[in-house]
C-alpha cells in the first residue's frame, strides 16, 4: 500500500474530518445518509485490501494517471485511485466479456449496486474493492450520483454503437466518461482557506 494511501486510511480511522483552517468544498448531502457505524462495518483490513486492489488495477492499467495521483495534494491519494479504478472497471466490460448481452447485465449490475450504496444498504456489493472504496468515500464527499450514472450510460451506448463516427460523438462520449470523473475527482478536493 502507497504510503499516500496508509495516509489517508489512518486519518480517517482517526476520525480526522478537516483540518483547523481548511473548508469542505461541499455539504456531503449524498451521504448524510450513512453513520460512522454504516462505515466501520467494513474491516480495517478490508478497507485496506480494497484500497490496494484499486492502486493495483490503476498501475497496471493507467499507469500515467497512477503516477500524475502521486503528485496530487495530499488526501486526494485513494478518492483518486478509487475513482480510476471504477473507470477501469467499467471500461473493460466490453473487452472482458464474450457478448453484449452478458456486458449489458455487468453494466446493469454496476448500476444497481451503486443504486444500493446510496440508497444506505449496500450488502454484497462491499465485496467488491471498488465499490466498498464508493461506499467510504461517500461517507466523507459528497459525490454526485447522476455522474456516476452518466459514466454508466456512455458504456452501455459503447456496447451498442461501437466506434464513434464523428467528432461530435466522440467528444460527447470522452464528456460523459472521462469528463464526468474529473468532475468526480474535483468533489474531493478541499479549498483551503487562503486559496
Amino acid at each position: 500500500l502507497g504510503g499516500k494511501g496508509t495516509r489517508w486510511l489512518a486519518s480517517w480511522f482517526r476520525g480526522a474530518r478537516a483540518q483547523r483552517g481548511v473548508l469542505p468544498h461541499s455539504i456531503p448531502r449524498g451521504a448524510a445518509f450513512m453513520s460512522d457505524n454504516a462505515v466501520r462495518r467494513l474491516k480495517k483490513e478490508d478497507m485496506k485490501n480494497s484500497l490496494q486492489y484499486c492502486e493495483s488495477l490503476v498501475r497496471r492499467h493507467e499507469e500515467d494517471q497512477y503516477l500524475c495521483a502521486m503528485l496530487a495534494p495530499e488526501g486526494t491519494w485513494a478518492p483518486l485511485m478509487t475513482l480510476r479504478a471504477f473507470n477501469i472497471e467499467t471500461a473493460t466490460v466490453r473487452e472482458s466479456t464474450t457478448n453484449e448481452t452478458t456486458a449489458a447485465i455487468r453494466l446493469q449490475w454496476w448500476r444497481d449496486s451503486l443504486e444500493d450504496i446510496y440508497s444506505g444498504t449496500p450488502g454484497d456489493s462491499l465485496k467488491q474493492p471498488v465499490l466498498a472504496m464508493i461506499y467510504v468515500l461517500l461517507h466523507r464527499h459528497y459525490l454526485p450520483k447522476e455522474l456516476f450514472m452518466d459514466i454508466l450510460d456512455a458504456r452501455d451506448e459503447d456496447l451498442v454503437v461501437g466506434a464513434m463516427e464523428t467528432m461530435e460523438d466522440l467528444l460527447k462520449y470522452s464528456d460523459m466518461t472521462q469528463g464526468r470523473l474529473l468532475e468526480l475527482a474535483l468533489h474531493t478536493l478541499t479549498i483551503h482557506a487562503s486559496d
